[in-house]
């Protein structure tokens, strides 16, 4: 009898056809770098090899929609979550379900053929089925991300991070104002109290605008928030600042404080 044109092998009542299979091992390597989808490449490769055609098929469809599934899911989940989870978690969780399913359907089979002195498909050639889907997907997110339709209006939020900006320089200015010996007390105060402070409400003003927008994407969202804080720190700084011009004295340690924060909030 002959089995994809190799005859089987029949050293014991059981046997497996001859032939090259991927072990386990590679199965699970398969799917950790490419995903479910990959390792059903192989899990495929195997059930033909094992002379069950339908088989074959239906692993390859599940692991397809699987892929499809995970993926779909993990990018509705908001950014916020997202960042919370370590990259290794949800490739770990799907490989080790894969690898116990391909161990209960072929895992005696492939230790039969272990036993016959079979052949097995090299580790790094499963790793390099791997490589090309984990390039396919990339290729796919980097397409969705480009290509997804805004829900919100792109202008008027540019418009308003421009606005925003421009405020923020002229804001910033207040630094190069007080390390010019020739300026004057008054003038100083007049550009913190009357220009600085209230550009920085402006900006405030600015962001509850743009975050009011329909169909805004929640990354934006987190950033919208993060600005608005950085200006409240910033009018915090701003009046400990005034209080020095004033009368040469402040909080120092709660100027230091801020500032500090400031410091974070710029490097987000």
């Amino acid at each position: 009898m002959e089995n994809n044109g190799l005859p089987e092998q029949h050293t014991s009542e059981t046997t497996v056809p001859a032939g090259k299979f991927y072990t386990l091992h590679s199965i699970f390597v398969a799917s950790f770098i490419g995903s479910p989808a990959a390792a059903a490449i192989l899990l495929r490769r195997n059930y033909l090899g094992l002379g069950k055609a339908k088989e074959a098929q239906l692993a390859l469809i599940i692991g397809i929609l699987s892929t499809i599934a995970i993926f779909a899911i993990t990018l509705s989940l908001p950014e916020a979550i997202i960042d919370r989870i370590p990259n290794v978690v949800i490739p770990a969780i799907y490989t080790a379900v894969i690898y116990q399913i391909a161990k209960i359907k072929q895992g005696e089979a492939l230790e039969k053929h272990k036993q016959q002195k079979g052949a097995f498909y090299s580790a790094w050639k499963a790793a390099g089925i791997g490589g090309i889907f984990l390039a396919g997907i990339g290729v796919l997110l980097v397409a969705y991300v480009f290509l997804k339709p805004l829900d919100y209006d792109v202008d008027a939020y540019n418009k308003g991070i421009a606005a925003f900006t421009k405020n923020e320089e002229k804001a910033l200015q207040l630094f190069t104002l007080m390390d010019d010996k020739n300026i004057s007390k008054d003038s100083l105060i007049n550009f913190t109290a009357n220009t600085a402070i209230p550009l920085w409400q402006e900006n405030i003003r600015i962001v509850d605008s743009m975050d009011t927008m329909e169909g805004l994407e929640p990354d934006l969202e987190l950033t919208d928030r993060t600005l608005k804080e950085y200006c409240e720190l910033r009018i915090q700084s701003y009046n400990l600042y005034l209080e020095y011009i004033r009368t040469d004295s402040t909080d120092e340690q709660q100027l230091r404080t801020v500032n500090a924060k400031i410091d974070a909030m710029t490097k987000k």
